[in-house]
């Protein structure tokens, strides 16, 4: 049994197979994106209006630590084919909530679940200890980098 604190080393080697990890993850998964008009960027969009509800196109920049032209370009893209819309923003009379409109929702539910079964075929025999390990680690790298680079120290 392995103990005591992971070490800048053994972190490393993490982020060294996640590079790889990322780009396999988005060959895998452009299957079901195949005749939908979609990029993984415009599906991820669709993927934070469907879980996290509308948000403004500052508010996924900040989140995703893109500029804001870049999530534009999601959302006008997302519009253009009927799957999002602005809505009103109580909170901002400048600022619109961008929202999946119905067809957005059935289309994201739809892309989900064909992305699921690509999931499940790939990943039998994992252990569900192993997988909630996996989770919390990923979500502490992400938390670190993320603030990392919202300060701008990633060097």
């Amino acid at each position: 049994m392995i103990s005591g604190i992971a070490t800048p080393g053994a972190i490393y080697d993490i982020v060294r197979m996640l590079r790889p990890l990322v780009l396999h993850l988005g060959r895998a998964l452009e299957g079901p994106l195949a005749g939908t008009g979609l990029t993984p960027a415009t599906r991820a969009l669709m993927e934070t209006l469907a879980v996290e509800g509308p948000q403004t196109v500052p508010d996924v920049a900040r989140r995703w630590t893109l500029g804001r032209q870049n999530v534009q370009r999601c959302v006008d893209a997302l519009v253009e084919l009927g799957l999002a819309e602005p809505v009103r923003n109580p909170g901002h009379r400048k600022s619109s909530l961008i929202s999946l409109t119905p067809k957005g929702a059935v289309a994201f539910r739809e892309i989900h679940d064909r992305e699921q079964d690509v999931i499940a075929r790939l990943t039998t025999g994992l252990a569900q200890p192993d997988v909630e390990t996996c989770r919390r680690v990923l979500a502490h790298l992400q938390a670190g980098f993320q603030f990392s680079a919202n300060r701008k120290d990633a060097r």
